[in-house]
């Protein structure tokens, strides 16, 4: 697509050219204003030979056409995938392209990605240009959480404690926010029994950008105690948000602390793992876990998410082979 530009009006404007026949658009909603060209190129080159249309074409329409739509962070990483795994494919022409060239790409792609990482670029690629393929792909791989214990957690918490980051680990670990959240929280969405999400900060190309949360189950209110409540009266109010901090000064301070105090590696991401695992170790119903940790489904917050405890498990093993020891032995060992 043309670039776009800005007006001395303060208004923007694209010059498109496509099949030599060109077309300006002007407005002052950029990204309205994108999805417009995008859509009249698109339309533009079906109408000569929509065969001849490349997939770095269809896909990047594919983007365009949906980035008023989908949050800022999803068309950075749509565009990623774009720039950096589509060079073997992105030039083949529609009418050439086959199941043996896709199928030739992928392999190419598992060489060096995850399994997880080649199902999200097909993903992208498949709902561009509307085909499936009978495509063959690397098994998936189990992924294993490093989620810390209930006592590596009280070790973070100490090692946290009066520091710039120490709300951000109790949002996290104590109320389930993802990082994103924690830095969208604002003075107004605090009150002294709860805290409201309905945004998110997200980086995209370096800056911060505002978005709604993950999910529309991710839009929601938390109840909090005291406890959380005074920790969030003492942060500095240096502008509209409550943890003023990037992603990278919040996550490398919790590397460092983590380091520092010989305490086990993790993302902060796994102190929301924690959070949703130690609801199930209390025996949270699932309709209760999912509304405060802002899980779009049950499935998601099971798999994904609830983690079991080795201490846990011991005392669930051994409550286990009690009731059947009960069943089969003790009238026995009792005689």
């Amino acid at each position: 697509m043309a670039k776009i530009q800005q007006l001395p009006s303060g208004a923007y404007r694209i010059q498109c050219c496509v099949n030599h026949v060109r077309k300006n658009f002007t407005g002052y909603n950029k990204r309205e204003l994108k999805w417009e060209a995008a859509q009249w190129e698109y339309e533009q080159k079906q109408k000569k030979n929509p065969d001849n249309i490349t997939v770095y074409e269809v896909v990047e329409t594919y983007i365009s056409l949906r980035s008023a739509i989908l949050s800022p962070s999803t068309v950075a990483g749509y565009t990623r995938m774009l720039d950096n795994n589509f060079t073997e494919i992105k030039d083949v022409r529609m009418g050439n392209l086959n199941e043996n060239k896709v199928q030739k790409w992928i392999n190419g792609l598992s060489k060096n990605l995850s399994p997880k990482s080649v199902r999200n670029i097909y993903g992208l690629f498949r709902a561009a240009t509307k085909i499936n393929y009978d495509i063959t792909m690397a098994q998936k791989v189990k992924v294993e959480y490093a989620t810390p214990s209930v006592n590596q957690l009280k070790d973070i918490f100490m090692a946290t404690k009066d520091t710039e980051i120490e709300l951000a680990i109790i949002l996290a670990a104590w109320c389930g926010l993802r990082i994103s959240e924690v830095r969208g929280l604002k003075w107004c969405d605090v009150t002294e029994n709860e805290i409201k999400i309905n945004e998110a900060i997200v980086d995209v190309k370096g800056k911060p950008v505002s978005k709604t949360p993950k999910t529309t189950n991710s839009t929601r209110n938390i109840a909090i105690p005291p406890y959380i409540y005074n920790l969030i009266k003492k942060q500095p109010h240096k502008n509209d948000y409550v943890v003023p901090y990037t992603a990278s000064k919040i996550t490398n301070q919790f590397y460092r602390i983590l380091k520092n105090n010989n305490i086990n590696h993790c993302r902060f991401h796994d102190l929301r793992h924690v959070n949703a695992s130690i609801m199930l170790m209390l025996g949270v119903p699932d309709k209760y876990a999912m509304k405060r940790g802002g899980w779009a489904t049950e499935r998601i917050m099971k798999d994904i998410y609830q983690q079991t405890f080795k201490d846990e498990e011991s005392i669930v093993n051994n409550k286990i082979d009690d009731y059947f020891f009960t069943l089969t032995c003790a009238d026995i060992c009792a005689d």
